[in-house]
């Protein structure tokens, strides 16, 4: 999926995308990469591709938890989500002002 003209492939597979702004892109890991002990991040923006990063794969327990103190209630909404800060280098291509 792409937004803002940016495109994130995990395992060379586009991510979906649930937000894109200057700086930070949120994707969500496809689930082919389950299994795998590393896999390659590329972001394309405006058709210029990124640099290649490899990270590790790490298997994950995902569930919903309540607190005692504020024990969900049927009808309820939780909202979770895990974020893994990652920094890629751009190309200068996309970091150079033009002109």
């Amino acid at each position: 999926m792409q937004i803002s003209s940016s495109v994130v492939y995990i395992g060379g597979t586009p991510a979906y995308l649930t937000y894109a702004q200057d700086g930070q892109i949120n994707a969500l890991v496809p689930f082919k990469v389950s299994g795998l002990s590393n896999a390659s991040i590329q972001v394309q923006y405006n058709g210029v591709m990124g640099n290649i990063v490899t990270i590790p794969i790490v298997a994950s327990a995902p569930g919903i938890f309540t607190s005692p103190m504020d024990p969900a209630r049927r009808g309820s909404q939780i909202r979770m989500g895990l974020s893994i800060p990652l920094r890629i280098p751009l190309p200068a291509a996309l970091t150079s002002p033009s002109g």
